[in-house]
């Protein structure tokens, strides 16, 4: 009866840890299950689960979103990814709409989907000093702009892949040859003009670490020239709507590992807004930088617009670590007060010299990161040794042997037995 009983338990110990391991390869996220729900403007949203997928449920117009907060690992690449679909789809006009996207709260997210198609969205960012961040399902963009329709997330999976720290920034440069916006603006470039604005762009491999005394560098920068036009602003500064051109940003984005994207298209009718250039922009995480230029134009100060727009993005960085001078203090506080005098000020500002009082661009601001190893999904290996697949593999293969000895041993037992009764 004893010798029953245990090849029972070695059998049910053995069925119990394969069904871990099935179960923690076949689905390596985390179930939809610990989701959490977070909502904003209204009580239109239901989100509701079942064992791996989200449903949020606006019946008016809104922005809602689940939410959840995971210790990461610093100086980490992280994914997060899911299958996605949207049922009656309704926008915001007012304000443009949002739809559904992934993305972690606070340093940005995937393009939003808005119909009932079945597409694998997925947002990737760096960790660098960070050891905790909000993964988000989003089905809105923000309390401004809303949308209303039944957003599906499934095969939800966070990944993380190791990364190696440079001051080496890679660069993608996009220049868009044609403007189209009706009773905006339309406008173009030549191949001559492209050649002018290349030019002063490869400059930056020189300005860039002398400005900086050595804190950063540029290591690549990849030209492409843009055939399709722009055809939608947006902003009080009638600047391009990244997420317009999201299609073509993210086909350029998955050639290389960059740091900072640059674009130039012929705006220079929109600078009656008051701009030659943008900085501080941020589209999935990566900084962007936007330059308008006048065909033929030849603008001696060209290269330092390119540098004044990356420093804005230095400037948004450094907040993150502490305060810093706003990069058009130099006006006002400084004593940089003309043209000649912009590349002082970037070099002081970029080397945080002295007369800065510790103001200036934080060091910490030029490390950027590229992938060094291959993605690996997350399962709270650190929160508990069980759910390691290895472990589980381990404890299932030992099951599976305590069933064979025991099945072996009484196969002998019953052999023996019936020997001895002939």
């Amino acid at each position: 009866m004893m010798k029953t009983k245990i090849l029972k338990f070695a059998v049910l110990f053995a069925v119990f840890a394969a069904v871990l391991v099935i179960h923690q390869m076949s689905f390596a996220a985390r179930p939809a299950s610990v989701w959490g729900g977070y909502f904003n403007l209204n009580n239109s949203s239901f989100f509701h689960i079942d064992e791996y997928a989200v449903v949020i449920e606006n019946t008016m117009l809104n922005d809602a979103y689940a939410s959840m907060r995971l210790s990461v690992l610093p100086q980490h690449r992280y994914r997060i990814s899911a299958m996605v679909r949207v049922e009656n789809f309704r926008e915001n006009f007012s304000f443009g709409g949002g739809g559904a996207s992934v993305g972690v709260y606070g340093i940005g997210a995937s393009p939003w989907h808005i119909n009932e198609e079945w597409v694998r969205l997925e947002f990737e960012f760096d960790t660098g000093e960070m050891t905790e961040a909000t993964f988000v399902l989003r089905n809105g963009r923000s309390a401004w702009s809303t949308s209303r329709g039944n957003a599906h997330f499934t095969d939800i999976v966070i990944e993380r892949a190791p990364v190696e720290q440079t001051t080496n920034w890679n660069i993608l440069a996009l220049v868009f040859l044609h403007v189209d916006v009706p009773n905006v603006v339309q406008d173009s470039l030549n191949l001559s003009d492209v050649m002018v604005i290349r030019r002063n762009i490869d400059r930056l491999h020189v300005s860039v670490p002398l400005l900086s005394n050595g804190l950063m560098g540029i290591d690549t920068i990849d030209h492409f020239v843009i055939e399709e036009p722009i055809t939608q602003l947006m902003g009080s500064f009638q600047h391009i709507d990244q997420w317009a051109i999201a299609h073509i940003l993210d086909e350029y984005l998955a050639r290389g590992d960059y740091h900072h994207i640059i674009l130039v298209s012929p705006l220079a009718d929109m600078r009656v807004y008051g701009w030659l250039g943008l900085g501080g922009m941020v589209y999935r995480g990566i900084g962007v930088s936007e330059v308008n230029y006048r065909s033929g134009e030849l603008l001696p100060h060209l290269e330092l617009t390119f540098v004044h727009e990356i420093l804005h993005d230095l400037e948004r960085i450094s907040r993150t670590f502490r305060e810093t001078a706003y990069l058009h203090e130099q006006y006002y506080y400084y004593g940089y007060r003309n043209i000649r005098q912009r590349r002082m000020w970037y070099a002081a500002y970029m080397q945080n010299l002295p007369e800065l009082d510790g103001r200036g661009i934080d060091p910490r601001s030029f490390a950027v990161y590229t992938q060094a190893g291959d993605f690996v999904c997350v399962f709270e290996e650190e929160a508990s040794l069980v759910s390691s697949p290895a472990v589980l593999i381990v404890v299932a293969a030992a099951g599976m042997l305590l069933v064979f000895f025991a099945l072996v041993r009484r196969s002998c037992e019953e052999r023996s037995v019936g020997h001895a009764h002939n």
